[in-house]
């Protein structure tokens, strides 16, 4: 588990793991926003190296993440099922 990882480096990064994630609707409801603390900013003010990458690993799986809901989003409107 990568919170472990994280843990045996620095146990300060346990104020860290997990990483907040919030979906939250626009004022209209037409529209959401993902938001999430970048994983490599909070790990980086840790001042441990050996942390950088997984920190930079953490990025790209949660940007991911997102990428895939957008997208799933963006096919649910061209099917005419309007925005979730």
């Amino acid at each position: 588990m990568v919170a472990a990882r994280i843990v045996r480096i620095d146990e300060r990064g346990s104020l860290y793991v997990p990483f907040r994630v919030t979906v939250y609707a626009s004022p209209s409801g037409e529209a959401a926003t993902i938001a999430y603390d970048r994983p490599s900013s909070l790990l980086a003010g840790l001042n441990r190296p050996e942390l950088d990458e997984i920190g930079a690993l953490l990025d790209r799986k949660i940007d991911n993440a997102a990428l895939k809901v957008a997208a799933l989003d963006d096919l649910a409107l061209e099917n005419g099922e309007g925005a979730r």
